[in-house]
């Protein structure tokens, strides 16, 4: 029930095998039957190509839902750069902020944490960044986020086997 905005972002955390990612695939079901857009991003690890992996998972689920107008384009044109591409696709969440919600697993695990060589690893970073810091729709965000990122205020929720206990109750 959180509005739409740069502070709407709740930061899912545990153990790794506790079961973030199954809660998130949950929330996916939730938000669609509330008639919401979720847009799961899972990137692989520390990856060079983590950052255009999350792009174009972005991409083709806003294009399922048929919320592209022109921008498959700009991410399709090899001669574009990052910046237009990343710009085309966070253009689109922002305007249709009320519907999206980002579900984004580990962000801070796309790329390497020491920023003295970032340049291979900078599409991850930037994209993650975003998520975490800039994007105007409502975001769960599991793992780590960055320091400069302030999400709701925490709440804390009890072992769950599959999440479904926390996401039955409407207080939680």
């Amino acid at each position: 029930q959180s509005r739409p905005g740069r502070h709407a972002l709740w930061n899912l955390t545990g153990a790794v095998g506790s079961g973030k990612t199954t809660v998130l695939r949950h929330v996916a079901e939730e938000l669609r039957a509330q008639q919401l857009i979720p847009i799961t991003v899972s990137a692989p690890a520390d990856e060079i190509d983590s950052g255009m992996i999350a792009l174009l998972e972005t991409t083709s689920q806003l294009k399922s839902s048929g919320l592209l107008n022109g921008e498959l384009q700009v991410i399709s044109d090899p001669k574009k750069p990052w910046a237009e591409k990343m710009a085309a696709i966070t253009g689109v969440v922002d305007n249709q902020r009320e519907e999206v919600v980002i579900l984004c697993d580990e962000p801070s695990r796309w790329y390497l944490k020491s920023r003295l060589d970032d340049t291979p690893f900078h599409s991850a970073r930037s994209f993650a960044d975003w998520i975490e810091t800039g994007a105007h729709c409502r975001r769960i965000v599991t793992g780590w986020i960055t320091v400069d990122s302030t999400p709701t205020p925490r709440t804390k929720v009890p072992w769950l086997d599959d999440g479904r206990e926390v996401l039955e109750n409407e207080a939680d």
